[in-house]
């Protein structure tokens, strides 16, 4: 009997010891939390304290060490969070963290890089150089030179993108004409083109291409790349060329169209594609080296050119202008999409990966061209940089939504 007694004894010992042991875990697990919590907490005080900082001052922002500390404290806090999210999060919650947020994440580090003066207006100019002339022409022609080119012309394809983006050029037109009427100013051809040019040229090259790449892949290419072509020749063929038919006026139909043709042949991205398709029709082999250079100027084409996006806008602003840039935002981020939604149905099933690659590229923001292009003629100038600024913002928003309906993870 003692010996059972002892048996109880130590029973009750070792349960209580258990019960003991487990209110110290719980315990410490508790204090672990409230840490970890407190922790969290402290970053977020730290983060509100610097964002606090940026706004006040003498208007120049925090000083270059606590901006990266700013960035750094922030990106640690999304690497805390990201792996319990991204593993419970349904596939919506998936596309806009996996695709969408790296995408828009490279745009807003070029943006930051611009506003607190890190990168200046040579910066841009070089940073551009690099993406049209080097980098993304070169990625265009090693994928098409080694794609076979029934896999990469799609007729149909082009036919329904064409449709949509030269309807959306001729609606943004219209809106130019109604502005005029409501303002009582005039506007011309050229400004009509040039409204024409920014509710219908989406960043398909800077934007698109890197989209299409985290999206689908290596799939995601050739159909992108057609949607380059078409978008070219609409915009800076028969939008230059209506632009020309005003500013130059008196210089002839046809030579202005061979003007406007000339200006598309000698851009670097519609001519590296169309010497890739040549490269693979006629088979020529593509020695090692080479490929192994075109890769890696190739790959660098989709980092430089968002973060080039982002370098661009940090100086452009809202300063007048505003009904133009609205409606020309209007076309291109909802008319433009919807519209390819009831149109390309009718020519590629948009179940497909060149479906939805043209579909996503019709949600895109206005392209810099506009700009540049505005610029270039002196028309247009504030209302087409507005309207870059306003479906950029936009866009965060609607092509995170189309990810997400398009089911992309």
């Amino acid at each position: 009997m003692p010996t059972l007694g002892l048996a109880v004894g130590t029973g009750a010992g070792a349960a209580g010891a258990g019960a003991l042991s487990s209110a110290v875990w719980a315990y410490e697990g508790a204090a672990k939390a409230t840490a970890a919590k407190a922790a969290r907490l402290a970053i977020n005080k730290r983060i509100f304290d610097i964002s606090r900082a940026a706004c006040g001052g003498d208007g120049r922002g925090l000083v270059l060490a606590e901006k990266y500390y700013g960035i750094c404290v922030v990106y640690v806090n999304f690497l805390i969070n990201y792996r319990s999210c991204n593993r419970e999060a349904p596939p919506a919650v998936q596309a806009i963290l996996n695709v969408a947020l790296p995408i828009f994440g490279v745009i807003l580090a070029g943006y930051l890089a611009g506003r607190w003066r890190i990168l200046g207006g040579d910066s841009t100019a070089a940073l551009n150089a690099f993406v049209s002339y080097f980098a993304l022409p070169l990625l265009f022609f090693g994928t098409l030179a080694r794609t076979p080119v029934a896999a990469v012309l799609d007729p149909s394809l082009m036919l329904g993108f064409g449709i949509v983006v030269l309807a959306t050029f001729l609606l943004g037109m219209a809106s130019t004409r109604l502005v005029s009427q409501v303002s009582g100013k005039g506007g011309g051809l050229a400004a009509m083109s040039l409204q024409g040019i920014a509710a219908s040229w989406g960043n398909v090259g800077y934007m698109g291409v890197p989209l299409c790449l985290a999206a689908f892949g290596e799939a995601g290419l050739p159909p992108a790349m057609l949607t380059v072509i078409v978008t070219a020749i609409v915009a800076m063929v028969i939008g230059v060329m209506l632009i020309e038919l005003e500013v130059a006026a008196g210089r002839g139909p046809l030579k202005t169209f061979l003007r406007a043709a000339f200006n598309v042949a000698k851009n670097p991205l519609p001519l590296s594609i169309a010497l890739g398709i040549v490269v693979s029709a006629a088979g020529l082999p593509m020695p090692t080296p080479v490929e192994k250079w075109l890769d890696l100027l190739g790959a660098a084409a989709a980092p430089c050119a968002l973060f080039a996006i982002g370098l661009f806008l940090s100086d452009k602003s809202v300063k007048s202008g505003l009904a133009e840039a609205s409606l020309a935002t209007l076309v291109k981020m909802v008319i433009q999409p919807l519209l390819a939604m009831a149109v390309l149905p009718l020519f590629v099933d948009l179940q497909s990966v060149p479906g939805k690659v043209a579909l996503l590229m019709a949600a895109l923001p206005t392209a810099a061209n506009a700009f540049v292009l505005a610029k270039q003629f002196d028309i247009q100038v504030e209302q087409n940089s507005a309207s870059i600024l306003l479906s950029t913002a936009f866009s965060v928003v609607s092509v995170s939504a189309l990810l997400v309906m398009l089911r992309v993870s």
